[in-house]
C-alpha cells in the first residue's frame, strides 16, 4: 500500500498509572493545545483511565489519541503508539519530562528547509525538581560527541517515511538506544540545532527502579549495537560504537556478577573475534572461574 503523509506532527507518549506521571502528560497536553501536534498516549496498566486525564483529552480541540493496553516495556508501548500514524514528523516524549512544544515544530520547520529526515536539539537537565543544573548544546558541524553522550530519544524528531517500518525492540533497558542506532543508519541527512528543545527531569517520584534483568538485557542492546555498528559506514558508526561502550559500562558497573561476566565477555569475544568459543557456556564458564577466583584473590 502506498504510504501518504497527513499532517505535521505526531507524540508519542507512554504512561503508567503513577499520579505524578498523569498529572504531568496532562500539562503537556495543555501546553500542546492550538498546535499542529497529535498526541497519542500509550496508557500501560490495566487501571481505570484516570479520570483527570480524561477530562482534559476531552477539552482538547487537536487530534488526540489515547490506548491502553498491558506491555510492560517501553518498547512495546512505544510500537502501539507507532500504528497508523500518517502525519509528516514523530517525536517520543517521556511522561515525566518537559518538552518545549513550539521550539520543536521549529527545529522540524528548520531540518525540512535542509532536506533533513531527521533533527536533533539541545535540552536542560533538571534534578530532583532542581534548576537546570546544565545545559547540553551540539554545534551544527559536529553533534556526534553530543548524541553519543546523551542519546535521549526524545531530543530528537524523525520523518515518519525514516522509521515506519522499524519497531522498538521489547526491552526495559537500552531499547531506546539500539532503535536510535538503526533509525540515524537509515538516515540520508541529520540537521542539528542549538534550540533547547526539551527538558529532561531525573529523581522525579515514580521513575523506574532498574531490575538485575533490565540490566542483563543490556546484553543484547549490545549485539544489537554492534550488528547496527558494522552494517554502517557513515558518521553514524562512531555514534553506535560510543553508545555500545556506554551500554557495556552500564551493565558492568550496575549489572549483578553473571551480568558483568557476560558482558565482559562479549567484549573479549569482539576483541579477538573468538565468537566459537566465549559466546559459548563454556567460554562463560571458564572466564566466570578465572575472574572469581581474581575476586578472591
Amino acid at each position: 500500500m502506498e504510504f501518504h503523509e497527513n499532517g505535521l506532527l505526531t507524540a508519542i507518549i507512554p504512561l503508567t498509572a503513577d499520579p505524578d506521571r498523569v498529572d504531568n502528560v496532562c500539562q503537556i497536553l495543555n501546553a500542546c493545545e492550538h498546535l499542529p501536534i497529535t498526541i497519542v498516549i500509550v496508557f500501560d496498566s490495566q487501571d481505570q483511565i484516570p479520570i483527570s486525564l480524561q477530562e482534559v483529552i476531552g477539552r482538547r480541540s487537536n487530534p488526540t489519541v489515547l490506548k491502553q493496553g498491558l506491555w510492560m516495556n517501553p518498547g512495546g508501548s512505544r510500537n502501539a503508539g507507532l500504528a497508523d500514524i500518517s502525519t509528516k514528523w514523530i517525536v517520543f516524549w517521556d511522561s515525566d519530562d518537559t518538552p518545549y512544544p513550539t521550539e520543536i515544530l521549529e527545529m522540524i520547520k528548520l531540518a525540512d528547509a535542509e532536506g533533513a529526515d531527521c533533527c536533533i536539539g539541545a535540552f536542560t537537565i533538571e534534578v530532583e525538581n532542581q534548576l537546570e543544573s546544565e545545559i547540553f548544546i551540539p554545534s551544527d558541524e559536529n553533534w556526534i560527541d553530543s548524541a553519543a553522550s546523551y542519546p535521549g530519544l526524545w531530543r530528537f524528531a524523525f520523518r515518519n517515511s525514516l522509521i515506519k517500518d522499524k519497531m522498538f525492540m521489547k526491552y526495559s533497558m537500552g531499547e531506546d538506544q539500539e532503535f536510535l542506532a538503526r533509525a540515524l543508519s537509515s538516515s540520508r541527512k541529520i540537521f542539528a540545532t542549538r534550540k533547547l528543545v526539551y527538558k529532561y527531569q531525573t529523581g522525579a517520584s515514580g521513575q523506574l527502579t532498574k531490575r538485575d534483568s533490565d540490566y542483563s538485557e543490556l546484553l543484547f542492546v549490545f549485539d544489537d549495537l554492534y550488528k547496527t555498528e558494522k552494517a554502517i559506514i557513515t558518521q553514524v558508526t562512531r555514534l553506535t560504537g560510543i553508545m555500545k561502550a556506554k551500554v557495556a559500562i552500564s551493565a558492568i558497573k550496575r549489572g549483578s556478577y553473571s551480568v558483568k561476566i557476560r558482558m565482559i565477555s562479549k567484549i573479549i569475544c569482539r576483541i579477538f573475534h573468538y565468537k566459537a568459543f566465549f559466546s559459548g557456556e563454556i567460554g562463560n564458564g571458564l572466564l566466570f572461574s578465572i575472574l572469581f577466583k581474581f575476586k578472591r584473590a
